[in-house]
């Protein structure tokens, strides 16, 4: 309710266009020196006019607009008792509430939105506040897995053939590498492949032919996968990396025919950050590495001499979602196991016998180890000057005819701009000679 006075003639009339948004009361028309007393009731919130009338329907001024908008003293006091520190303005514009200002962050923000909501009785509230500071966020991610494999396996096989169509045969062939030795016992000692794991012992003789095949071996494993993918984004925003290569599948239709379509594998990061008060951040990661293996392929007949082998997949992924302080690191997954397996055939009876039972079992014990994790650190990205960045292929220098030919390099040990000679100490701490190796990684 608001009270006009003013020192108008004697007011006859008043109109209201639209009395569903406010009401006139008319305390004291005036007149005669005396002040007219009028008093306006806000009924609902929109915007319309008044008209005063005097003597002989003339008209007094010009018509009066009036604004019914929402306590917006009693809002301002609100918001600066609930978010002292931030600069937030409110208006009122055809019956809207608009917000304008800055806030620090997008919390606050929502927070102001909703306070405001609740004072414009179902009117639309216009947020038009901006959240200040750095809201690019860069997400660093590390995989790094550690796998050792040990395997050990004794096989021993027997066969023999007699005269007379006689045979006697334990156990199955391997594969492997033939020694020769002829009649004076000299020995030709072949070249061994990478698949050769077995000894073959062969006895020729007029009526006979005895062979023994024994397949022993020992074979450990390593393998070690660092994986460093770096994003960056705005807050809210999704954003996908992926570094690697696609493998094609087959697909069979109805009618016979065959259709390729490929998958992804490689280092894969697709997150979604949330910038937080008091510097957290709020991250939705999803990380993936993959790579081909031959262990659990097959192979796709496309009904025709052809055919089409499909590798399997080796993957680790984890999906999470956290809140940390800018610039700090957080594990997010992590896994440690240890595989044991043994097997053991024999013959029956003669396996069991002591030392000589040996020769009638064939033995296999399998042992892995895996050790793997999963960080991620979030940090508040801001954008620097040209000059200090700094690039994986700066440093590289082609070698000239000298040192590509006589000295093997396939780098060249000159600066780039000077051309002249320099220590080429290679990747880090551990000089290469070849030239093959060489300083990599981020410089932020």
């Amino acid at each position: 309710m608001v009270k006009l006075t003013s020192n108008l003639p004697k007011i006859e009339q008043v109109s209201v266009a639209d009395q569903d948004i406010a009401d006139i009361i008319v305390i004291d028309p005036g007149g005669g020196g005396k002040s007219a007393q009028i008093y306006v009731v806000g009924k609902d919130l929109g915007v319309t006019n008044m008209i005063l009338w005097g003597a002989d329907s003339k008209l007094i001024g010009r018509p009066i607009v009036l604004e019914v908008t929402p306590d917006l003293a009693l809002l301002k006091s609100r918001l600066y008792e609930v978010m002292p520190g931030e600069q937030v303005a409110v208006r009122s514009a055809q019956g809207s509430l608009v917000l304008s200002g800055t806030v620090s962050s997008p919390e606050k923000a929502a927070a102001a939105q909703q306070l405001a909501s609740s004072f414009s009785n179902g009117a639309a509230v216009l947020n038009l506040l901006q959240v200040g500071g750095s809201q690019q966020v860069m997400l660093e991610v590390r995989v790094a897995e550690i796998t050792r494999s040990l395997v050990k396996r004794l096989d021993i096989n027997f066969t023999g053939l007699f005269g007379g169509d006689q045979a006697i045969r334990i156990g199955t062939g391997g594969t492997g590498t033939t020694i020769p030795v002829d009649d004076n016992w000299s020995v030709g000692i072949p070249a061994f492949s990478s698949q050769d794991r077995a000894l073959f012992l062969n006895s020729l003789g007029s009526d006979y032919l005895l062979s023994v095949v024994i397949d022993a071996a020992k074979n450990n494993g390593l393998a070690k996968i660092l994986a460093e993918p770096n994003l960056t984004t705005l807050s809210g925003q999704e954003a996908n990396f992926l570094a690697g290569g696609e493998f094609p599948i087959p697909v069979p239709q109805d009618n016979g025919n065959t259709t390729i379509e490929y998958k992804d594998y490689g280092v894969g990061l697709q997150f979604i950050p949330v910038v937080l008060d008091s510097g957290l951040i709020s991250v939705k990661v999803n990380v993936t590495v993959s790579e081909l293996t031959s262990e659990n392929a097959v192979t796709v007949g496309t009904g025709t001499s052809a055919s089409f082998f499909v590798p399997a997949l080796t993957k680790r992924s984890a999906n999470a979602t956290v809140e940390v302080t800018t610039g700090e690191t957080i594990a997010i997954a992590g896994l440690i196991s240890e595989r044991l397996r043994e097997n053991v055939d024999k013959f029956p009876g003669l396996g069991d016998v002591p030392v000589l039972g040996t020769l009638f079992r064939s033995q296999e014990f399998v042992k892995g180890q895996t050790e793997l994790m999963i960080f991620v650190t979030p940090r508040l990205a801001r954008s620097y000057s040209p000059d200090y960045v700094r690039l994986p292929t700066d440093d590289f220098v082609e070698p000239d005819d000298l040192e590509f030919y006589l000295m093997g390099r396939l780098e060249s040990c000159k600066d780039r701009s000077q051309r002249t000679a320099f220590t080429c100490t290679g990747g880090g701490m551990s000089p290469d000679t070849s030239g093959s190796e060489g300083y990599f990684g981020h410089d932020l």
